[in-house]
């Protein structure tokens, strides 16, 4: 089995902005990767476990009231990712950089109409023995309110341009194996909501005897 120990450190201003910074350190980390044997060319996908992966996180969000109709939401994180080991009796060591965020921008229209725009961005991330590119996607979702914001309808588009695809190159000793998938991320999502209104909760003394 792998062990992680995760140390963490955050700040938050009045919900506003906040940020973190985390390390973890696993021992006996568990990975995949694609094996072929090259006199049955047969390929055969092998767990194993590397000696040490280590991750080091800056975090940072913001959440703030641009105007009276424009709402922000970000989110950012660097990643530094290392790995030692020994992988299929070689020895082996790697390390890079990554990068993730994620944005959200809800504007406000005349007459209970909302339109919510975001997208994410994922860069080069390195697994193991796996690198992955970068990938990215932008989601779109109008929303209507009515009878006083008690009734709330919406409909969008999640990855409207199709464009989270994985591409990974896996690099084993003597070997390199690359992957491109596709995945069911284009999607319409629709939603339709009732809110019944405030729900009161009465407190209760309880005396100690």
């Amino acid at each position: 089995p792998q062990y992680t120990n995760n140390y963490e450190v955050s700040h938050n201003y009045k919900g506003m902005i906040g940020g973190s910074i985390s390390y973890a350190h696993t021992t006996n980390y568990m990975f995949g990767y694609p094996l072929q044997n090259d006199t049955t060319k047969q390929s055969l996908f092998k767990q194993a476990n590397l000696k040490l992966a280590q991750t080091l996180a800056l975090s940072m969000f913001v959440q703030k009231d641009i105007t009276k109709w424009w709402t922000l939401t970000l989110n950012v994180t660097g990643y530094y990712f290392a790995f030692n080991g020994v992988v299929n009796g070689t020895n082996y060591s790697n390390a890079a950089p990554a990068a993730y965020g994620n944005i959200s921008n809800m504007i406000i229209f005349p007459k209970n109409f909302k339109l919510e725009v975001s997208g994410i961005y994922m860069s080069s991330t390195l697994n193991a023995v796996t690198s992955v590119k970068p990938q990215w996607a932008v989601n779109f979702a109008p929303k209507k309110s009515f009878f006083n914001d008690k009734l709330n309808f919406s409909i969008g588009v999640n990855d409207m341009f199709f464009t989270l695809i994985t591409r990974a190159t896996n690099y084993v000793p003597n070997q390199v194996y690359m992957v491109t998938a596709t995945h069911d991320t284009r999607r319409l999502v629709t939603a339709l909501t009732w809110n019944f209104g405030k729900v009161k909760v009465q407190e209760r003394d309880v005396k100690d005897n």
